[in-house]
């Protein structure tokens, strides 16, 4: 049973551990590694003709020490880099124990507009942004509810 505002876990999938081993995670089968200069670790759906990802990203925080103002300082940032941010939900949720903000928004990249998932830790001082990116086209509570499962299978090992 999972606690009212606890994200599920992913059931099935293949976990992934940081090459720190400072935290592990669940992806879904038929995801590989993918290419993403600013994150830690990426995946991407094996489809060529799928255009679903996922990354997790590292990043000193300063003096940010709550989850909401961590995703509030990332709204700023993302509004003045991307076009047409529109934001469908902010709310606070746990992963596993952990209380982070999840944000679900849309904004334009280039020509194109896509679906955003944020979910924003900190743990120590340290931030961690996990990213979900899909079509525009894809509903809105599905996509939430697929990376919702992703990031509830996070848990801190050592480190």
């Amino acid at each position: 049973t999972v606690a009212a505002g606890t994200l599920p876990r992913l059931d099935t999938g293949r976990d992934i551990t940081a090459i720190d081993g400072r935290f592990t995670l669940r992806i879904p089968i038929g995801w590989v590694a993918a290419n993403d200069p600013v994150a830690e670790l990426a995946f991407r759906e094996e489809s060529a003709l799928s255009i679903r990802r996922f990354n997790i990203a590292r990043e000193e925080l300063g003096t940010i020490g709550e989850p909401l103002a961590y995703a509030e300082a990332a709204r700023e940032r993302i509004r003045n880099q991307l076009a047409d941010v529109l934001t469908l939900s902010l709310d606070v949720v746990k992963a596993g124990d952990r209380s982070g903000a999840r944000w679900v928004y849309t904004a334009r990249v280039e020509q194109e507009t896509f679906l955003f998932y944020q979910f924003f830790l900190i743990d120590a001082g340290e931030g961690f942004v996990f990213t979900g990116v899909a079509p525009s086209t894809n509903s809105v509570e599905e996509t939430r509810r697929y990376y919702d499962v992703i990031v509830g299978s996070f848990a801190f090992g050592r480190g």
